[in-house]
């Protein structure tokens, strides 16, 4: 191998470097690594196709329209239980669920609009979805129904009449309803909106009937009263029957459990986005404005949160309490504003949660307190998050973990370390990105590989049509440009997705441990399972490469030349291209296979006619396909170029 000076490249998992003039890049770095993914090889392996998803029905369906949001459940403790579930661009909700076809669930309120915006969040084996179906309840699937979120009130006050018993007194009546198992009550709903006419009553009973029951699943209601010797002051729990039949008043001394103050049941409203935080969820953003009784008020600037489990066994997961307490019970108000309307949620990181605004956002720090949970803590920056989508729990170089975000400036994360910018290598694309898409920018990550994928709508697109991939093992912190290396882009089909998310790699009755991306395509009704070993991109094929610039001494021409590569022996062909002094020269290509001849595992080829003369200031090479083609993936370990003085300019 003759030259004069050698190019040896022995690790560029440093990737792409979108941000730096071309000449600039570090030693580790490429200008382009397209389809590269650098879970294997010291210099680059082209990443693996993808493959459909199954969209047959059992019941319901078909999709239609495109496959807009997508998000999992598991039911329990059984991992291989978990659920996949996908809502399309014609407001279908569906399940896959132990097996290999879809259902779709019969929804209480059928969406109305904003598929791409449909969040679901699993939780204590139930699943929470928020949802714009022009109502003010989110819905939440209880494994067997998909109902409304929490329980409402009776629309009516209870009635009484009188027969002859032990009491003589003056009363009012309450009820609330319940959902029972056995006996166990799971849902209280809160009292009606005020209390019944007085019953006067001497030497009496009262008859106790329930009116307005709201027709959501109660199956038991419960009578709580009050008597005029304290002006109706409290209302204490008479008993409880099942819907359909009465209760009976006849304690002379009306010295029972006193009711839960009101505005400890109130339903949740029709949040935008939620997280599951240790023991409660926290729900923020909502899509009305209007609201009734029973139901929390909807704010678009407010954050929720839920009871943690445990506060009463009843309903913890499916109210939000706002009580004006009393001078022996302390005011409880489940809820915090900021000062913007709320563009996402993220989290929790060290039990904080993270709430965004498109230019702000701020930590809900845990406090310990039962009246108050949360301290709200502003970042202090300009900066949010442009989409809900885009916020992502991953880890950093350390495997810590760290929360990434898109803002109107890149890609954020907030970890260990504070918060970071980790969008310098891909500036090229970021400064593409279509900030007024449906779907600017959505993330997924894959554990299993430490990479973030980031899906990016470019241009004029109003959904994502390319992808950063981001391996977090590989960054590391600059102390100017903020987290850096370890980005490659990816284009072709499967990289143009509306929503993405991690899901059982072998889907069956009991789903597989392992997990692998799955996205809704920006076009077409498709879901992709991505990172398998096709060769292309669901029957589409794609190229890989990596380019780099190079500029050898100054003051003199140069040759450039031979080029050799260590690779996994591949039944495949490479192509090595030159071209020199920013394009001045005509490109030059050649070809090499690098395929084993005998048993050897590795092999080292060198790219005959891989030679280019007269070069005066830079040449960028590249290595990698020829082209869109579904070659078997390659894997490079080291790269060299030589370079020859030809004479002094």
């Amino acid at each position: 191998m003759q030259g004069d000076r050698w190019f040896n490249f022995r690790d560029l998992r440093g990737g792409r470097n979108g941000g730096d003039p071309p000449l600039a890049i570090g030693p580790t770095q490429v200008n382009e690594a397209l389809n590269i993914d650098y879970s294997k090889g010291m210099i680059a392996h082209k990443r693996g196709g993808a493959t459909s998803l199954s969209l047959t029905f059992s019941a319901g369906g078909p999709f239609a329209s495109g496959i807009k949001s997508l998000f999992t459940h598991l039911p329990g403790a059984d991992q291989t239980q978990l659920e996949l579930w996908a809502v399309d661009g014609t407001h279908q909700l569906c399940r896959l669920a132990g097996a290999t076809t879809w259902t779709e669930p019969t929804p209480k309120d059928a969406i109305t609009g904003n598929d791409t915006e449909v969040v679901g969040v699993s939780f204590n084996d139930k699943l929470f979805i928020g949802q714009d179906s022009a109502v003010n309840r989110a819905q939440v699937w209880d494994g067997t129904n998909l109902r409304r979120h929490g329980l409402a009130p009776p629309t009516a006050v209870p009635t009484a009449t009188t027969a002859a018993g032990a009491v003589s007194d003056t009363r009012k009546y309450r009820s609330r309803v319940l959902v029972k198992s056995g006996s166990d009550i799971l849902r209280r709903s809160e009292g009606p909106n005020g209390a019944s006419s007085a019953t006067v009553m001497a030497a009496q009973q009262a008859t106790i009937t329930l009116a307005g029951a709201p027709s959501e699943g109660e199956t038991h209601w419960e009578v709580y009263g009050a008597t005029i010797i304290n002006n109706y002051a409290t209302y204490h729990y008479i008993g409880e029957a099942a819907i359909g039949n009465t209760i009976v008043d006849n304690n002379p001394s009306l010295t029972g459990v006193l009711e839960d103050l009101t505005g400890t049941y109130l339903v949740p409203p029709s949040y935008k986005y939620a997280v599951a935080d240790d023991a409660r969820i926290v729900m923020a953003g909502a899509w009305e404005t209007t609201t009734a009784y029973g139901q929390t008020p909807p704010k678009k600037n407010r954050v929720w949160w839920t009871p943690v489990l445990g506060d009463k066994d009843v309903s913890d997961d499916e109210r939000v309490v706002i009580t004006t307490g009393t001078a022996t019970v302390p005011a409880i108000r489940n809820y915090l504003d900021v000062t913007v309307p709320i563009t996402g949620l993220g989290g929790p990181i060290d039990g904080s949660v993270y709430v965004f605004g498109y230019r702000r956002f701020w930590r809900f720090s845990p406090t310990g307190e039962v009246t108050a949970p949360y301290r709200r803590i502003p970042a202090g920056v300009p900066l949010g998050c442009i989409h809900h989508k885009s916020i992502c729990l991953g880890e950093d170089e350390h495997g810590r973990p760290a929360l990434y975000f898109a803002s109107h400036l890149g890609i954020y994360r907030i970890g260990p370390s504070g918060l970071e910018f980790c969008g310098w290598d891909i500036k090229d694309i970021w400064d593409t990105v279509n900030l007024s898409a449906t779907v600017p920018c959505h993330m997924v990550y894959h554990s299993d590989k430490k990479q973030l994928w980031v899906y990016i709508a470019t241009g004029s697109s109003t959904l994502p049509d390319t992808k950063a991939v981001f391996h977090t093992r590989f960054g590391r912190h600059d102390e100017t440009k903020g987290v850096v290396e370890g980005w490659t882009k990816h284009t072709g089909d499967s990289c143009g997705a509306a929503c993405s998310v991690m899901f059982a790699n072998t889907v069956a009755a009991s789903m597989s441990l392992d997990l692998k991306p799955y996205v809704g395509l920006s076009t077409g009704t498709t879901i992709l399972k991505a990172d398998t070993t096709d060769l292309n991109d669901n029957g589409t094929t794609y190229q890989a490469y990596l380019e780099r610039a190079l500029s050898p001494p100054v003051d003199q021409r140069y040759r450039i030349g031979p080029s050799w590569v260590l690779a996994d022996a591949s039944a495949t062909t490479l192509r090595f291209s030159m071209t020199a002094d920013f394009g001045a020269q005509t490109a030059k290509t050649t070809d090499r296979s690098i395929a084993a001849v005998g048993a050897e595992t590795k092999v080292w080829r060198q790219f005959e006619d891989s030679f280019l003369s007269g070069v005066e200031h830079e040449v960028t090479v590249r290595v990698g396909d020829a082209a869109a083609i579904a070659s078997p993936l390659w894997t490079l370990e080291q790269w060299e170029i030589a370079v020859d003085p030809e004479q002094d300019l």
